[in-house]
């Protein structure tokens, strides 16, 4: 269950049709007055995980947020 009303769509950053799945969430953010915000997702067996675990160079200890190069998965969300 997701937790945001704000809660788009999730879309595997490694598929080709990436680029043209974020230009579509765009516009549909255009349409609807907000904007875009996109949030990077480990996923499992990433190997950038150790970054984010505790001790990593990028470990934050809440609301993490992934950068998308590093990012398997994103989430989109419709911001106000």
């Amino acid at each position: 269950m997701r937790y945001s009303k704000n809660f788009l769509v999730t879309i595997d950053a490694s598929s080709a049709s990436y680029d043209e799945q974020i230009a579509l969430c765009r516009v549909i953010a255009k349409n609807h007055g907000k904007g875009l915000r996109i949030r990077g997702r480990l996923g499992q067996n990433n190997p950038n995980r150790a970054l984010y675990s505790v001790g990593g160079s990028l470990y934050r200890p809440s609301s993490q947020d992934i950068r998308l190069e590093h990012a398997t998965r994103v989430d989109v969300y419709l911001k106000k």
